[in-house]
């Protein structure tokens, strides 16, 4: 085992993760400055709102379908602002994406340090934090990239 190896253990690669993602979101909230509702924010707001719009939305945010509900659900339950909900799930599934990653590298037999890597090449780059983290109502893409990994881990445990 080389000294690396030792040094870059799984719980150590897990931090590191999670500090670069606070960095990651910290640093996104104050380098994009330009207003989102000119991306339309104001649209999945909306729908997040009163499910009802559903029926009045351009068809590209109404069948964003899940990402929405579950911001009615949760913002609803708990009394919070829907901007807020969107906020807190998307740097919740941020994280979740982050270490998902990194897990699917490890179960693939790849070394702590190289899934490290691996990890912060896929989600660190330069789309990934405009659009993932920046543009924060925008939860299907999170969403849809967590499923494809994880079926890729079915897919990769399960194989004959």
């Amino acid at each position: 085992m080389k000294n690396y190896e030792k040094f870059f253990t799984t719980k150590l690669c897990v931090f590191i993760i999670i500090f670069f993602s606070i960095l990651a979101i910290l640093s996104s909230r104050y380098v994009y400055n330009y207003d989102l509702i000119n991306q339309d924010s104001d649209k999945y707001i909306a729908f997040a709102k009163d499910l009802k719009n559903y029926f009045t939305l351009p068809q590209q945010v109404a069948l964003r379908f899940f990402p929405h509900v579950l911001v009615f659900l949760i913002s609803n339950i708990f009394s919070i602002s829907t901007e807020f909900t969107f906020l807190f799930l998307n740097y919740f599934l941020f994280f979740l994406l982050a270490v998902i990653c990194f897990f699917y590298f490890k179960q693939n037999k790849i070394d702590n340090i190289l899934s490290l890597s691996l990890t912060g090449v896929a989600i660190f780059g330069n789309y990934a934090i405009l659009y993932n983290i920046f543009n924060f109502f925008q939860l299907l893409d999170l969403f849809t990239y967590i499923f494809i990994i994880l079926y890729l881990i079915f897919i990769f445990q399960n194989k004959p």
